[in-house]
């Protein structure tokens, strides 16, 4: 059993099980509390189901990014404007509130699992819809080179969105595992969506980076293969 097998069995099981037993009990005491509990307790026992409930997402979250490996097989050709067409139509349906303009044109077809390119783009766009401004209605792009000739050149994509954004100096920051610019209180989340988002690009032999502005959104632009020999 490797080092990965080890964490990843510790962290669904072991590392959980205090987690469950928090919530179960916190869900016994408040049947307990009546329908009319005192308020500073009822408080305190939200906040401390809130935490467990966010240590178990966080939880997920890591042992999905570990099991991310370099792919060596199991690629097959993907459309990547299909994947993102419908990983916008699931998460804004989702965030019902919020009222968005997408483009999505010129992708193309790439060796890939799909599972994985699904999960780096519902990341992107996740980084969108949390980090889209108040004062303007939200807008993603995500457009593809045009570029349709299967050769060895690379496809390259841009993800685009007119949101908050934040300073160039943290172009990289916002890669790292479980760095936050903001507080929890702010934007939610366990802090691996771009990290994971990354290291999908990377197995598959491409590249993700950033151009961020404050107050301007985020640039993103991916780097695939079109081919397996380039992996």
């Amino acid at each position: 059993m490797t080092d990965l097998d080890i964490f990843t069995k510790a962290a669904s099981h072991d590392m959980r099980e205090p987690l469950r037993k928090i919530e179960a009990f916190g869900a016994r005491l408040e049947t307990q509390m009546g329908i009319n509990p005192d308020a500073r307790s009822a408080d305190y026992l939200e906040r401390m189901r809130n935490a467990a409930r966010r240590q178990d997402a966080l939880i997920g979250a890591l042992v999905s990014h570990a099991r991310l490996e370099r792919l060596d097989d199991g690629l097959e050709p993907v459309d990547l404007e299909a994947v993102v067409k419908s990983v916008c139509k699931d998460k804004l349906e989702a965030n019902g509130a919020i009222d968005a303009d997408v483009e999505v044109r010129d992708l193309p077809t790439v060796p890939a699992r799909p599972g994985q390119m699904h999960v780096l783009f519902a990341n992107l766009i996740d980084n969108a819809l949390k980090y889209a401004h108040p004062e303007r209605k939200l807008a993603i792009e995500v457009i593809g080179s045009g570029d349709e000739d299967a050769s060895r050149a690379p496809a390259v994509i841009q993800i685009r969105d007119n949101g908050i954004g934040v300073d160039d100096r943290h172009a990289e920051r916002i890669f790292e595992p479980l760095a936050r610019l903001h507080s929890r209180s702010e934007v939610e989340g366990a802090g691996l969506g771009l990290t994971t988002a990354r290291k999908i690009a990377e197995t598959h032999g491409g590249s993700l980076r950033a151009r961020p502005q404050e107050g301007e959104g985020v640039v993103f632009t991916l780097i695939l293969p079109r081919q397996k020999a380039n992996l």
